[in-house]
């Protein structure tokens, strides 16, 4: 008996950003808020630049890089934040780590605790998620590589960024590689998928790579 494949259901995260209430106007303050936040906090800071504008913006490419430059000054902090490789981490828990550990370093060795203008105090923000169905289910590859063409760039980032927070346990954390292993029995085009950066480029350049890659296999 053939198996009954389960269609892969594409979603799309729409966000609601809402303000935590925390407020840091220097390091200590910024590193005990960061050892206590909810995780949402974190990958909100550290993400949110890759769906809102998926460009280098001044050279930053996280909000903490940002506020420690510009607001504190801290330009060697600010540079080794920056270059958190977050593709590295497979939960936030790891990443928060990184980046508590870097901060804790930097304030070994600092002897000024500098402080932020009142008007450069960093306030720790979360998302409100909205994950709604937004295209045709897929059965089979022809059918997946059909939606692909049409999806929006908000459901390319909830099943290539942001299943990061949702996988566990799994070979692959995006939801295309674990659908093409575990219904179509393709380890070596979820592998394949599993490659592809969804960082540092724009999404519909991802989608260009995500789809060459897919219609070779066909």
């Amino acid at each position: 008996m053939a198996k009954l494949i389960q269609p892969f259901v594409f979603y799309s995260e729409y966000r609601i950003v809402e303000l935590t209430g925390l407020t840091a106007i220097n390091l200590a303050e910024f590193l005990s808020h960061i050892r206590s936040i909810h995780r949402a906090s974190i990958f909100y800071h550290t993400h949110q630049f890759y769906f809102e504008h998926h460009f280098a913006e001044d050279g930053f490419n996280n909000d903490f890089a940002k506020w420690t430059h510009r607001a504190l000054h801290e330009y060697e902090l600010a540079e080794k934040l920056n270059y958190i490789d977050i593709t590295a981490f497979k939960s936030v828990k790891g990443l928060r780590k990184a980046i508590i550990e870097i901060i804790e370093r930097h304030l070994r060795k600092e002897r000024i605790l500098r402080q932020a203008h009142e008007d450069e105090v960093f306030h720790f923000c979360k998302s409100k998620s909205f994950v709604i169905p937004s295209g045709p289910n897929a059965r089979s590859l022809v059918e997946l590589i059909e939606a692909l063409h049409v999806i929006p760039n908000a459901s390319l980032f909830f099943h290539l960024i942001e299943s990061k927070l949702r996988i566990h346990e799994q070979t692959y954390d995006n939801d295309f590689s674990v659908w093409i292993e575990q219904q179509l029995g393709m380890d070596d085009l979820a592998a394949a998928v599993a490659s592809i950066d969804p960082y540092f480029r724009s999404l519909e350049r991802v989608r260009e790579e995500l789809l060459e890659t897919l219609e070779r296999a066909v």
